[in-house]
């Protein structure tokens, strides 16, 4: 059982910033285009989102979980990196200093960040429609967290603290987990998404990473234990915390979905994937390739997609049962950070 921290917590004031919408590579005017997160569609709900290298630079591709439908949806002459895709098929992602959204076909292309923010990275994206990031404005020396309601385009600074925020991501509860700065080292902290009650969920010496959460508020991320990295989860109130592996764990990639199971990335001859719940019952490995298997998404339909490195970083996909694997990508270049729902 960890201990869970009581005191250290952080104080946080919200900074509510007017929102600039620009386009993606081109102006044009966003209030124009609806962004709300609507119902889920058949053909978004099977869609695979990733990073591609089209040979000059890292763009956003997508493809269908069935290995069909192929396509590139940005191009243009910087990076596009890390998507994160709703139930809707409202894609978020890194746009050179921005963050940007679109549709799955990479239509209705919008920057929605502040081009006063010199840096921002690690969006994600809920079914409500709000969209999270690490942000770094000009007036600020440290990445912090931000977050854009894309139905109401309103902008907000969820952390002003000075502390260092990293790796945001959001529930469709609206709450924010993510990476917080406490006595020099990292630890899990949660904020509602109007920057109102933030609280640190993990405590001690040692740095975690990489937290997630799912719609029953359960936290995941990486701890470090005496015998290693391990997966422990929280509740967002602080409440429930556990070490929920005693398997070393060899990368810091991690996914929950709403059915509380938690995919990582486990040590066995080659990286795998392995899968336990968020209670730590049911304990298994998914995969057994004889190559690296990295990078973990996992839907919730019992569907996993993750970079399996054979001869190049591809993206596969499988039943979390251990059937039903495919390869989807089959190229030479660097396909990385996948995303479905």
């Amino acid at each position: 059982m960890m201990e869970h921290a009581k005191s250290g917590l952080l104080v946080v004031a919200v900074g509510f910033l007017s929102l600039g919408i620009w386009g993606c590579g081109a102006d044009t005017d966003a209030a124009n285009v609806p962004l709300d997160a609507g119902e889920p569609t058949a053909q978004s709900e099977r869609i695979v989102v990733y990073t591609c290298f089209d040979g000059n630079d890292y763009e956003i591709c997508a493809v269908n979980q069935d290995g069909t439908g192929h396509r590139q949806l940005t191009n243009n002459g910087f990076d596009d990196q890390a998507p994160s895709i709703n139930a809707s098929g409202t894609i978020a992602y890194q746009c050179n200093t921005m963050i940007c959204v679109m549709n799955t076909e990479g239509k209705n292309m919008k920057a929605i960040s502040k081009r006063k923010t010199r840096e921002v990275r690690s969006p994600d994206i809920n079914n409500n429609g709000i969209v999270v990031y690490e942000c770094r404005p000009y007036a600020a020396t440290r990445p912090e967290i931000c977050a854009v309601d894309l139905n109401t385009k309103e902008e907000l600074r969820l952390t002003l603290n000075g502390a260092v925020a990293l790796a945001p991501q959001i529930n469709d509860n609206d709450i924010v987990t993510f990476r917080c700065e406490v006595d020099y080292t990292f630890q899990i902290c949660a904020v509602n998404a109007n920057g109102t009650d933030q609280r640190q969920l993990s405590g001690g010496d040692a740095s975690t990473w990489h937290p997630v959460i799912n719609n029953d508020d359960r936290v995941a991320y990486v701890c470090s234990t005496p015998h290693g990295q391990q997966v422990c989860a929280v509740n967002a109130d602080g409440g429930g915390a556990q070490v929920l592996t005693s398997e070393r764990i060899v990368d810091p990639g991690i996914s929950i979905n709403n059915l509380g199971e938690i995919a990582f990335v486990c040590s066995y001859e080659f990286k795998e994937i392995c899968i336990v719940n968020s209670d730590g019952g049911n304990l298994r490995r998914v995969t057994d390739r004889l190559s690296n298997s990295v990078a973990p998404s996992l839907s919730d339909r019992g569907m996993l997609a993750y970079v399996c490195r054979d001869d190049d970083d591809e993206i596969c996909v499988m039943r979390i049962d251990g059937s039903g694997f495919a390869r989807i990508t089959e190229n030479e270049a660097y396909d990385a950070r996948p995303d479905l729902n």
